[in-house]
């Protein structure tokens, strides 16, 4: 191995020679331009362009200086990431604060369209609004539904539990959620009825319709989402979800 300025150069395959080490104090030579066997284009030693070039630099002081910029410039990137996450959670936040009115605990699932919240300090029975699905147990209503639809007490309480079971898969007790009225807070049975939000953001009432496990209900005046719920419906006939599956 012989010396050339400030570079150790050693000899490779076919006598070309290769650069296997560089001295840190040969900084006045890394500008220059070093022609070497067999490499048509010169090589430009230079900081910014060291790591790119084909040279090996193994056991090198440069060695250092790559990783360390490789260390920083990892340690950016996770700070860039953890700023981003930061500000769409902010932003998320923002949008609860702007259309939620309460916050909320889980406390169960009653069915399809019904949680059981701690609301207030107190235990409270919420109804979605908007919304309607089938009840997973056998009572007045699913027997009203019986009769409308014409189908039997065992068809209709199969889909109510497949819908309790998807609310279920989403919304866990001890989960905060977000609440959100309409024009009238309480139905004529002094029961709760509003819009739950949940953590992520997304609008539960909308969910439940989307994945086909309730329909469409208007009963004015609380008809603040009833395009978006339409809209979900519509989405949740095309693909077949749910309630609106193939037999």
């Amino acid at each position: 191995m012989q010396r050339k300025g400030r570079i150790l150069l050693g000899k490779g395959k076919k006598g070309r020679f290769r650069a296997f080490a560089i001295d840190l104090s040969g900084l006045k030579n890394l500008a220059s331009i070093v022609r070497m066997r067999g490499v048509k284009q010169p090589m430009f030693f230079a900081p910014h362009l060291l790591y790119h070039s084909p040279l090996f630099w193994y056991n090198s002081p440069w060695c250092f200086y790559h990783s360390a910029r490789q260390i920083l410039m990892k340690r950016l990137f996770r700070t860039k990431v953890f700023l981003i996450v930061a500000l769409i959670l902010l932003c998320l936040l923002l949008v609860l604060t702007l259309y939620a009115d309460e916050t909320a605990t889980v406390i169960d699932v009653m069915d399809g369209d019904t949680l059981t919240i701690e609301y207030n300090n107190k235990k409270e029975a919420i109804n979605l609004i908007g919304i309607d699905a089938p009840e997973s147990v056998m009572n007045r209503k699913a027997e009203v539904d019986s009769r409308n639809t014409g189908e039997s007490l065992l068809t209709i309480t199969s889909k109510g539990i497949d819908a309790k079971r998807f609310v279920e898969r989403i919304v866990n007790k001890g989960d905060i959620v977000f609440l959100a009225f309409d024009v009238q807070v309480k139905d004529q049975e002094g029961k709760l009825q509003g819009y739950v939000y949940l953590s992520d953001g997304r609008l539960l009432n909308e969910e439940i319709v989307r994945a086909g496990y309730a329909r469409v209900t208007v009963s004015p005046p609380n008809v603040r989402f009833k395009e978006r719920f339409m809209d979900a419906l519509k989405e949740a006939r095309t693909y077949r979800r749910g309630l609106w599956r193939s037999p």
